[in-house]
């Protein structure tokens, strides 16, 4: 399953890059279910990523889950997500295949996958997204929801430029389409 489209506009995007939390970026992390911790994997993946907190006000009066959800028709307007980021991969970094789900509560909830595309596709060359044998497009903008916990993705090393990028997960009861 995969529902997909360019849902938003450059404002939006450059509304939702600029929650970022300037101290809050870190090099990303690999959870390892032996252990239960989570340590950077620069073998899996490298990127950095800033969690950000979606109730945030973006223009003096909406947050940017009111700009989601008035953008994209297949999440319900309770629905409850499993933490949101901003990833920002450079020159060099990439991440392996891979599926979201896993054996700990919070990846447990991570059943379906949201993405949205916040560079332009001339910002960077490499860096393409892969959904399976799926190439999703880079454009500015586009959103894909796809079944993360169990649809393996990637994302192939970035050859030059910035691709940035902002995910979600979700249950499957916080979509529409079921």
């Amino acid at each position: 399953m995969r529902m997909q489209g360019i849902l938003f506009s450059k404002e939006e995007c450059d509304l939702l890059w600029n929650l970022q939390v300037a101290d809050k970026w870190q090099t990303s992390n690999g959870y390892n279910p032996e252990t239960g911790e989570a340590s950077p994997n620069t073998k899996h993946q490298l990127r950095t990523e800033c969690w950000i907190d979606i109730n945030t006000p973006v223009d003096g009066e909406r947050t940017f889950k009111d700009i989601v959800l008035s953008k994209v028709p297949w999440i319900k307007d309770d629905f409850n997500i499993g933490g949101t980021k901003l990833i920002q991969m450079d020159k060099g970094d990439f991440l392996h295949k891979h599926t979201d789900a896993g054996p700990t509560k919070r990846l447990a909830r991570r059943q379906y996958t949201m993405i949205i595309q916040l560079s332009d596709p001339d910002e960077y060359t490499g860096g393409d997204f892969y959904l399976g044998d799926y190439r999703l497009p880079k454009d500015r903008g586009f959103c894909c929801l796809f079944d993360g916990g169990t649809q393996e993705h990637e994302v192939k090393k970035v050859l030059s430029g910035t691709r940035k990028s902002w995910i979600t997960w979700m249950p499957k009861e916080s979509l529409t389409i079921f």
